[in-house]
Parts: structure tokens; C-alpha cells; sequence
């Protein structure tokens, strides 16, 4: 269609392309990236109120418990195959002016295209486009260009392809959202971490993630029951199906284990121990323990690299969160990572020989107060940095290397909890009392560091909830005569077992007869003698103000 004088001179932009005798034609790769921007700034510009007005990208604070209807999806032609193909050795792309486009935007506007390969029969469509002044190049006009392939995304994120399978508007928003929002500053396994680009290059790897994010989002923003949520939301149990039949084709073909495989297992325990799913989360343990021995083990895992090391602190975390949830032991053994942070950060500062409960121990012939205690006295040095350096002033591998140290603590003190020493026969019962105490200690000191020296860890989550009851049952089978030695370490036991377990009457009621038996009648000398143990300064401060504020009605 020939152009009136006019007319503005159109919007557009020289594509070269190269190619041999016999080969499709190519862009050259020197402006691969140049055209590759073009159209997707062309694209942006003309869906963006199409965007913007039907599929809005959801974010904490908007979210609704319903997914939004997703865009209506444009055909996928076909192209005809009687015709034969021609190859073009360069193309010229005419991106139209407003005033034309006004007339085609009545109609269905379709993608233009940059595809060196067109039959025969719509390159003579495209030819008689063709203007005067630009016959020496192929003009392709936007509102009759068709789309032969569309592309794998929905035209929001994936618009080129890039991922390994279709994904929908609602994926889109799980991915964004992981991607820009969930930020949990002291878990190396993030959106900002390598193991994005680890997730996006395996079919499998994705649907397990995709299945993730969305029953964590769902975990974090929304109180319904999760059958309901699966109902309202079936795209997301597809994402898990497909996985798990993913999984079970590579095992059933395969005598090897990838490290997609591996990580796909280890995401889905860590789903099943969200939502308190035993029986799942049991099977899935055994299956990848089996998984690692054939593998050659947790520590192997590190010849992958970067997201070897993600996938330890996975696994590992996984096998610490099943033990405070359900029970057991720990079934896989401590990795040299974890004690080389410490060497690393603070062993110049602290140097005091521990106990080790290591590798995995079921008995332990040692002190259980000497354990507990220097494990205790760490923490303090931990929780002085945590004053002097907060989290964001931290860098990445700063933020990992205290991550790892916390993660260090939360494991031995976890092997605490379960100490059961060999006593001699000639030891008497008060001994064994003694070994109940430092087992409520260990359990008061696991849920310190988990909810006071990590930012962010909230008190709803099922770990709290379980601790509680463990440090109850400790806390009732010993005897209050117990206490006497370390009456500070008394009042912050229970201070702490108050503030998790979100004050209970039965912990509220044991910190007041405490408070009764210590002479601790005010706020600051009750203040005062919580300072003599680990404690992070004024965000300790307020909590555990509060906590004073409940039991000072009951003094």
C-alpha cells in the first residue's frame, strides 16, 4: 500500500541478515540483541493498556485467594506446507504510525514478526505491502501479519521462549512474585540466588517450584484450609502431578540421579513439612536418602558448585525441620561447612573447647551442662554481631555465613534435645533430673534462635507450635530444686518458651511462681537478669516487656 505524501515517514528499523548457499538466513549476532530489544520494546508499548487493564500482576498486598482470569490467548497458525519456502537474505520490519494503526486497533492486532522463513504464499500476500520507496525490502505491515508460532508464555513474561515449559498468567504471578517479594533475608534458597537459573532450564525443576511458590504463597497470605485453596486453585496441583510423573520416568529409565531429581525431591518435603503432611514427608525422606546414597552422599553435592552448596542447606534443613516436627533422629551427618563458617567469623573472638554429639549420636557419655552451656556462651557472641552488624548491612556471602553459623546452632542444639546419657550405676536420680533440665534449656535456646536471632521467622509457623509442647514436657518433669543453680537461665527459659508460645497460660503461670522464687518483682531487675543471657539488645527488649506485662498481672 503505496503512502500519501502526508503521511509521517514510518517508525522503522534495518534487520541484516546472513546466511550460506542452502542454510536458513539468520540475524547477525552482532545485532541479535538490538533486535531482540526493538520488538520488545514495541511490544511493551503497544499491549501495555491491553496489559494493564485485563491482568494486573499480583503482589503481597493485592492478592485474592482466586486466581484472576487470564488473557484470552491469540491462535496459533499453522503454516500451509504445499507451498515452498523462500529465504530471505535480509528483511526490513515497518512498524506502522498512530494513524494507521487506529484503523487495525478496531480489528484484532497481531505480533509482527522477524522469522527468516515464510511460505511462498504469504510472502506474495506480504509483497503487495510493499511501497515504492522501499522496494528493495520486504515491508510487513502489523495488521496483517499472522502469528505462525506463539509463544510458549502468555505474553507477559516468557515472550521469547525461554523457559522449558508453557506457563500461564498465574505462574507468571507465582514466578514474579518469588522473583521481587519474598524476601526471607537470611535463607540463601531465594529468588535472588543462583538457584533461579538452576529451576528455569529443567521441565521438572519448574513444575516442583511453580507447585512450590504457590502453596507457600498460599501458607503466607491466606488462611484457607488447603484442600480448598486446591480446589479453587487446581493449576497448582497439575504443576504437581506433572512432576512427580516427571520423576518417576527419569527413575524408571535412568540408573543415574541428576541433580534436578535430587533438588524436585527435597522441594517437595519441604512442602509436605509446611503443611504437616507426616506420611508424605516421611516417604519422601526415605526416597531421598536412598537417592543421596546413590549419589554418593550429601557431601558430594558440593562439586556442583553454587547450587550444589543451596541444595545441602536444603536437604539439611529439611532433615532439622522433620526432627522438630515429628521426632527421630537427624539422618544425615554434619557437613565441614557448617563449623568452617564459625572458624571463619568467630573462632578469632570465642575459642572454647565443645563437646561434640557428632556424627549423629544416639548416647552421650559427656556433660550434658557442659554442651549446652558453650553453646550458650557462642550464641552471646552471635548475638553482639547481630547488634553491631543487623542483617542489612550484611552482603550475600555475609548474610550466608550467618546463616550458616545459626544453622550450626539450631543442629547441635537439635542433637541436645535428644541427649540421653549413660549413666553409671552408682549415679543417682538427681542426676537424671539435672539432664531434664538441660534438655528444656536446649529446646528454649532452638526456639531463640530461631525466632530472635533469624528476622522474619514468624511464630505461626508449625516448628513453634511443636517446640512448645516438647519444652512443656521437659519443663513438668523437672524438679524446681533444679533450678537453683542457674536462676538467670530459669527466668529466660521461660521467657522465651512465653514469647513463642505466643503466652500460654501454663508458661505464663511457671514464669510467675519463677519470678515469686527469685525475688523478681519489677521490670527492671527482671530485665536485668534476662541480659545475663543471650540477647539481642532492644528488639529482645520489647518482647519480652510484653511477656512482663502479662505475668505482672499474676505476681
Amino acid at each position: 500500500m503505496a503512502m500519501g505524501s502526508k503521511t509521517p515517514s514510518p517508525d522503522f528499523m534495518f534487520i541484516p541478515m546472513s546466511s550460506e548457499p542452502g542454510r536458513r538466513a539468520t540475524i547477525r549476532p552482532d545485532l541479535r540483541a538490538s533486535a531482540k530489544a526493538h520488538v520488545m520494546h514495541d511490544y511493551k508499548r503497544k499491549t501495555a493498556e491491553k496489559r494493564l487493564a485485563e491482568w494486573k500482576i499480583s503482589t503481597p498486598k493485592n492478592f485474592s485467594q482466586t486466581p484472576k482470569e487470564p488473557l484470552p490467548e491469540a491462535p496459533a497458525f499453522g503454516p500451509p506446507t504445499a507451498f515452498p519456502q523462500k529465504v530471505l537474505s535480509w528483511q526490513m520490519v515497518e512498524f506502522q504510525t498512530e494513524e494507521i494503526q487506529s484503523e487495525s486497533e478496531a480489528k484484532a492486532a497481531s505480533r509482527k514478526t522477524t522469522q527468516s522463513e515464510r511460505p511462498g504464499h504469504w510472502s506474495q500476500q506480504m509483497s503487495s505491502l510493499v511501497s515504492p520507496q522501499t522496494s528493495a525490502a520486504t515491508v510487513f505491515k502489523s495488521q496483517s501479519a499472522p502469528i505462525f508460532t506463539q509463544p510458549r508464555g502468555s505474553n507477559l513474561l516468557d515472550v521469547f521462549s525461554a523457559l522449558p515449559i508453557q506457563v500461564q498468567p498465574w505462574d507468571e504471578t507465582l514466578i514474579t512474585r518469588w522473583l521481587n517479594y519474598d524476601r526471607i533475608p537470611w535463607c540463601p534458597v531465594n529468588g535472588q540466588s543462583q538457584w533461579i537459573p538452576f529451576v528455569t532450564h529443567s521441565p521438572v525443576l519448574l513444575h516442583t517450584n511453580l507447585y512450590c511458590w504457590g502453596m507457600h504463597w498460599h501458607g503466607k497470605l491466606t488462611g484457607t484450609d488447603q484442600r480448598i485453596f486446591l480446589h479453587q486453585n487446581p493449576q497448582i496441583l497439575e504443576h504437581k502431578i506433572v512432576a512427580i510423573q516427571m520423576i518417576n520416568a527419569f527413575l524408571e529409565s535412568h540408573a543415574t540421579i541428576s541433580d534436578e531429581i535430587l533438588a524436585a525431591v527435597a522441594i517437595f518435603i519441604n512442602i509436605s513439612l509446611q503443611f504437616l503432611d507426616r506420611d508424605e514427608a516421611a516417604r519422601h525422606m526415605v526416597g531421598l536418602g536412598t537417592l543421596l546414597r546413590l549419589r554418593g552422599g550429601l557431601e558430594s553435592l558440593s562439586r556442583m558448585g553454587t547450587v550444589g552448596v543451596l541444595l545441602q542447606r536444603m536437604i539439611s534443613w529439611n532433615d532439622l525441620f522433620f526432627v522438630e516436627l515429628f521426632g527421630g533422629n537427624l539422618r544425615f551427618s554434619l557437613l565441614p561447612r557448617w563449623d568452617e563458617a564459625w572458624k571463619a567469623v568467630y573462632e578469632p573472638l570465642f575459642a572454647d573447647p565443645v563437646t561434640h554429639l557428632e556424627p549423629l549420636q544416639a548416647r552421650f557419655a559427656g556433660d550434658p551442662a557442659h554442651e549446652v552451656m558453650s553453646l550458650l556462651r557462642e550464641m552471646q557472641v552471635v548475638c553482639c554481631d547481630i547488634q553491631a552488624r543487623p542483617l542489612e548491612m550484611l552482603t550475600t556471602v555475609e548474610r550466608t555465613l550467618r546463616h550458616d553459623n545459626l544453622f550450626r546452632f539450631e543442629r547441635r542444639l537439635c542433637l541436645a534435645t535428644r541427649i540421653t546419657p549413660m549413666l553409671h550405676h552408682t549415679q543417682i536420680r538427681a542426676q537424671e533430673n539435672n539432664n531434664t533440665m538441660w534438655r528444656a534449656v536446649a529446646y528454649a535456646a532452638l526456639m531463640y534462635v530461631h525466632h530472635h536471632m533469624r528476622p522474619g521467622y514468624a511464630l505461626h509457623w508449625a516448628q513453634f507450635r511443636a517446640l512448645s509442647v516438647q519444652l512443656r514436657g521437659e519443663l513438668f518433669s523437672t524438679n524446681a530444686e533444679s533450678w537453683d543453680a542457674v536462676p538467670a537461665l530459669h527466668l529466660w527459659v521461660l521467657a522465651v518458651g512465653s514469647w513463642v508460645s505466643q503466652r500460654e497460660d501454663w508458661i505464663l503461670n511457671m514464669l510467675a511462681d519463677a519470678c515469686r522464687a527469685r525475688e523478681c518483682e519489677t521490670w527492671n531487675r527482671f530485665e536485668t537478669i534476662l541480659k545475663l543471657c543471650p540477647n539481642i539488645g532492644s528488639v529482645d527488649d520489647e518482647r519480652f516487656r510484653i511477656v512482663w506485662d502479662a505475668v505482672s498481672q499474676l505476681l
